[in-house]
């Protein structure tokens, strides 16, 4: 009887070590898939950011500019692209030349609410990036006029 008593303590002693060892197993393990968690969300940021980014390369910001906000924005800025590039034309640039912008060449455009001390900003995405290309071509012109 005496043997028995005894063994049951030990077995009931080495169940508790183990729950012990099981819970600090179980809370490292944890640790460890938080510390992948956070990575996971660190890197899924930061290709977030590079996709935006990307998406980003077909667009012009054009700060300072007055447009009416009761006539079409995307007219008004294919006017103005184009009165640049007659500016350049006309500074007779030996440059390569600029294609005159149509409508069709600007995917999308729209005024961003200014903050204060901001001038008044567009934003405007073209079809291609060439067509962006062109833009940054003549905006020195525009600088000027």
């Amino acid at each position: 009887m005496e043997l028995q008593s005894i063994a049951e303590l030990k077995e009931n002693k080495l169940d508790e070590k183990f729950s012990e060892l099981q819970a600090l197993l179980e809370k490292y393990a944890l640790k460890e898939d938080a510390v992948k968690l956070q990575a996971n969300i660190r890197s899924n940021y930061y290709n977030n950011y590079k996709m935006e980014q990307h998406t980003r390369r077909e667009n012009l910001r054009i700060h300072g500019w007055r447009y009416d906000p009761n006539m079409d924005l995307t007219g008004q800025v294919a006017k103005l692209l184009n009165h640049a590039v007659n500016l350049k034309s006309d500074q007779n640039e030996e440059s390569v030349p600029v294609a005159a912008f149509k409508v069709d060449d600007i995917s999308i455009c729209h005024p961003i609410k200014p903050k204060a001390g901001v001038k008044q900003q567009v934003i405007v995405r073209f079809v291609s990036r060439s067509k962006l290309h062109e833009a940054f071509r003549v905006k020195n012109f525009l600088k000027k006029s």
